[in-house]
């Protein structure tokens, strides 16, 4: 009798092993093509870079993150 449980342990185990991964990965695969369409809303971004520490930069009616 426990040599027939140990079966059955292996066998899901290598089906969680297999499956498994596979699933993950098209999980990541669907939820990445969603995002890769979006649109761009303004094309003239100020580079951070550019911005001194001094300087005052303000937010007004712009959504900032």
């Amino acid at each position: 009798m426990k040599n027939n449980t140990s079966k059955y342990k292996k066998f899901w185990l290598l089906i969680a092993l297999l499956i498994g991964p596979l699933l993950f990965y098209l999980f990541i695969l669907k939820s990445s093509t969603q995002f890769s369409f979006l649109p761009v809303i303004n094309k003239e971004v100020k580079d951070l870079n550019t911005i001194k520490i001094n300087d005052t930069i303000r937010f007004k009616n712009n959504i900032s993150i």
